[in-house]
């Protein structure tokens, strides 16, 4: 056969001397360790007259020695050998290698330097101007009723450090509830003073990105951004967009988009469950204009604007 589906890995004992190690053996009956992996093999070496123990020159502390013709239906190969610098190993391939754990909490020093990629303006004018007239003088988004930032707990933490613009939101009703279980363990409900104390500099991650969030291709790689879909509808109370700037995208800025696609980038390689939720939202998006035809808005990046790549798995 010529798959090689199952290894063994051969552990070279510490010797002081190199005896042995230009040995070339790919197992034998000699001082065999594992008589049942020995038995099937040469009970399998007799019904397959074809198959062959592959050879590796033992130069190394480890050496992985591949055994041709070994049905991958057989599962874990037990190889032997009689050299007695050997010590052979089960080793299972069909086992996919665990991704190593990444602590999840953010650093305040991370939030410091994603801010910086946060910091440009999304329009060359107040985009709350195009809304808050119809909102009591406030923009939509800087109502609480109508959108809870969700901070991350060391976000919070930085924040309360440097001002006390922002204090932990606290559900009302039992809608609210409902929103306050949705939390992360790493994350946490915030609410600031209101929008006539904004402070810049003191803006959480929620209020610099909205209303986009990033979208994730049929093969599941960031191509760009998107509005967020609760806020490009009409408000029921009252027949308004929620956010006008969904119907202007025009008026968003290519630094804008630039500096923000490198932040989510960056963000989603370092917490895998951001990247499962915008992935799934955006699978939604294209559910949805699979089954009612309702397009969306894609802003593209400098480097994406003009590729044929990207585009052909948009939908």
């Amino acid at each position: 056969g010529s798959g090689l589906p199952f290894r063994a890995l051969a552990t070279i004992r510490s010797s002081s001397t190199n005896e042995n190690r230009s040995s070339e053996s790919g197992g034998s009956s000699d001082g065999c360790p594992t008589e049942r992996g020995y038995s099937e093999w040469l009970r399998y070496q007799k019904e397959h007259p074809g198959a062959t123990e592959g050879k590796s020159p033992l130069a190394g502390k480890e050496q992985r020695i591949f055994l041709k013709g070994w049905p991958e239906k057989a599962g874990i190969l037990f190889l032997v050998s009689s050299n007695p610098q050997i010590s052979w190993q089960p080793i299972n391939m069909s086992e996919k290698k665990k991704r190593p754990r990444i602590d999840r909490n953010l650093s305040e020093e991370e939030i410091q330097y994603y801010y910086t990629l946060l910091d440009e303006s999304i329009t060359d004018y107040d985009c709350g101007d195009l809304c808050k007239d119809a909102n009591g003088g406030v923009p939509y988004c800087c109502q609480s009723q109508h959108a809870v930032p969700l901070l991350y707990k060391n976000e919070y933490k930085h924040l309360r450090n440097v001002g006390d613009l922002w204090h932990e939101w606290r559900p009302v009703d039992a809608d609210d509830k409902k929103l306050k279980e949705t939390e992360g363990d790493d994350q946490i409900f915030c609410e600031c003073k209101g929008v006539q104390h904004c402070i810049r500099d003191q803006r959480s991650i929620s209020c610099r990105t909205f209303p986009l969030e990033p979208y994730l291709d049929r093969r599941g790689v960031l191509v760009g951004l998107t509005f967020i879909r609760d806020f490009v509808d009409k408000d029921p109370d009252t027949g308004r967009i929620k956010c006008p700037l969904s119907r202007k995208k025009q008026d968003i800025r290519q630094d804008f988009i630039d500096s923000h696609f490198i932040f989510w980038e960056k963000l989603m390689l370092r917490k895998e469950d951001e990247y499962e939720t915008y992935l799934e939202t955006s699978k939604s998006l294209r559910r949805e204009k699979a089954r009612t035809g309702r397009r969306f808005e894609i802003l593209y990046p400098t480097h994406l604007l003009n590729s044929k790549t990207a585009k052909r798995f948009i939908y």
